[in-house]
């Protein structure tokens, strides 16, 4: 005599799909999906899952995958490197960081050395 093995639970998509049909549905069709899913967690006190599970579900369009940061565009070449990479940063409206990388590209000889304090890798004499 055989035994049936038991059915593994249904995963993500197949939950959705069981979900579509329960009667929370209307009051996930008549959320505002513009907002982001912290506003609509906050508004509704649902969790994130459950908030992105239904986004998929009731506004797939409104689903992105990631951030999507928009390009900095700034005229490198022409900038005032003997200003500070903290200036400059507030400037163009962009991080120190990528100043700093986008200043040992287009102006290595602006690199400030302190000479006062080691380095990390220097010996102290």
């Amino acid at each position: 005599m055989k035994t049936a093995a038991p059915k593994p639970a249904p995963s993500g998509m197949a939950k959705a799909k069981v979900r579509r049909n329960s009667k929370t549905s209307a009051f996930w069709a008549g959320q505002n999906w513009a907002l982001t899913t912290a506003e609509i967690m906050r508004a509704t006190g649902k969790s994130k899952s459950a908030v992105r599970l239904n986004r998929l579900i009731h506004a797939p369009e409104t689903h992105r995958k990631g951030k999507s940061s928009k390009p900095i565009v700034a005229p490198w070449k022409t900038l005032d490197w003997s200003r500070t990479s903290v200036s400059l940063a507030s400037a163009i409206g962009c991080c120190t960081k990528t100043v700093r990388r986008r200043r040992r590209l287009y102006a290595p000889k602006t690199i400030r050395v302190r000479v006062d304090k080691p380095g990390r890798y220097q010996k102290k004499s």
